[in-house]
């Protein structure tokens, strides 16, 4: 298994359900997502 880490600096905690209100939080959940779909394949 492999782990990645990303550092958002400068966001609060929980910003990625702020997806709609913030352009860092729906880069971060597109990220999450890409990187889901590629682990269970």
């Amino acid at each position: 298994m492999t782990v990645d880490y990303v550092c958002y600096g400068g966001m609060i905690h929980g910003f990625a359900g702020m997806g709609k209100l913030i352009d860092t939080a729906h880069r971060a959940v597109s990220l999450i997502g890409d990187s889901l779909r590629q682990a269970l394949r």
